[in-house]
């Protein structure tokens, strides 16, 4: 953080670690556990938190996002899966998919191509439009979690790496959730009132 800062970057999203092409073969070794990441977006908003008031133009998601999720009681695409937006991953080639996933993966499942259709065909498909309704349906552990307004159940990808006998966190991130949560509680507001990630 300390690195980026000092060489001027000072719009910082983190995404989740989504295991594809190399990422799938390799993820005995690269794979971080569910609780590790937590910890690390949890020590990264604390490095933010020193600095956020003093510099007005950093910022660092996606604790910044979910300060506005939770003070605002509204799932945002930047923290929940894009796809349960109806986010639309375009490759350089036109082809697309509702799932970063497929970027990376080597042999991907495209849901139409942009350029041979539109965006509208590719959007309003059958094919794109299963795979929103799958997104969407909550993880049956889910369910009755008091965060699941927030967290939507997380990254249905991560999911499948799951195994709540075995991690001590959930895909959804709920420690960092709490995290944020208490921050909110504890008086700190959003940096700004509305959202514009749906309308732009």
């Amino acid at each position: 953080m300390d690195y980026f800062y000092n060489n001027g970057i000072k719009q910082i999203h983190f995404g989740f670690f989504i295991p594809e092409g190399d990422g799938l073969v390799n993820s005995i070794n690269i794979f971080p556990e569910f609780e590790e990441t937590s910890d690390f977006l949890i020590e990264s908003a604390k490095w933010y938190l020193e600095k956020r008031d003093i510099d007005k133009d950093l910022w660092v998601n996606p604790f910044e996002s979910m300060v506005s999720a939770i003070s605002n009681d509204e799932p945002l695409d930047d923290i929940v899966c894009p796809i349960v937006t109806g986010s639309l991953d375009i490759n350089w080639d036109g082809n697309s998919s509702t799932c970063l996933e497929a970027g990376g993966s080597i042999t991907p499942d495209w849901d139409g191509n942009v350029f041979e259709e539109s965006i509208s065909d590719v959007t309003f498909s059958e094919k794109f439009l299963d795979k929103v309704f799958k997104a969407r349906k909550p993880q049956n552990i889910c369910k009755t979690c008091d965060e699941y307004r927030v967290c939507k159940s997380g990254c249905g990808v991560l999911f499948n790496f799951y195994d709540p006998n075995i991690d001590t966190e959930c895909p959804g991130f709920k420690k960092f959730i709490k995290f944020v949560r208490s921050m909110v509680e504890a008086g700190l507001k959003p940096r700004y009132t509305s959202y514009l990630g749906k309308s732009c």
